[in-house]
């Protein structure tokens, strides 16, 4: 119980600390006290220092760094069933980085939990068409067939059938045609 006070009290100093630091306009001060009140312990931590972190990054031009604080961000928030907050930061990832295939398929799971199946849809075929064009089918159909199963959802199989074919793949197309029918 003592140590948890006092884990508590030194994220609390390094949150204050950080955000004076912020209010300097010491962006990278900012980020490395903001990380060790994360460190300090990220159960209790507040979810949002990640985004807040990925905007400091934003700000010193570091759009990687940002991308990938914010994709902690979704992953946290979905652990902690908030589904609109991650579909918001999935959003703003793609707004950086719109080739971050696999941010695609984090959505289109995202909106199925959350029952948006049209703009789940959406996402995964997103996602689908990426990863046939880096090769890479089996991904396309695991993602498809994962949304399918989670939403029932059986026009995502028959769009990407109509995918399939228009890349030459007539017998994955079958293989999802059949699944439909």
């Amino acid at each position: 119980a003592a140590s948890d006070v006092y884990k508590r009290q030194t994220f609390q100093k390094l949150k204050h600390e950080a955000r004076r630091a912020e209010q300097r306009s010491d962006w990278a001060r900012a980020i490395d006290l903001y990380q060790q009140a994360l460190d300090t312990d990220e159960d209790m931590a507040d979810l949002s220092l990640y985004n807040r972190i990925g905007d400091l990054y934003m700000r010193l031009g570091k759009n990687e760094a940002a991308v990938e604080c914010y994709e902690r961000a979704v992953e946290r928030y979905a652990d902690h069933g908030m589904h609109t907050s991650a579909i918001a930061l999935c959003n703003k990832i793609l707004r950086i980085a719109p080739g971050r295939t696999s941010v695609y398929r984090q959505l289109g799971g995202l909106h199925a939990r959350t029952g948006l199946v049209v703009e789940g849809r959406s996402n995964i075929l997103a996602y689908a068409r990426h990863a046939l064009e880096e090769g890479k089918p089996l991904d396309a159909a695991r993602a498809v067939n994962e949304f399918a199963e989670l939403t029932g959802d059986e026009e995502v199989r028959l769009a990407f059938a109509a995918d399939l074919e228009a890349a030459g793949d007539a017998s994955a197309a079958a293989d999802q045609l059949r699944s439909v029918y």
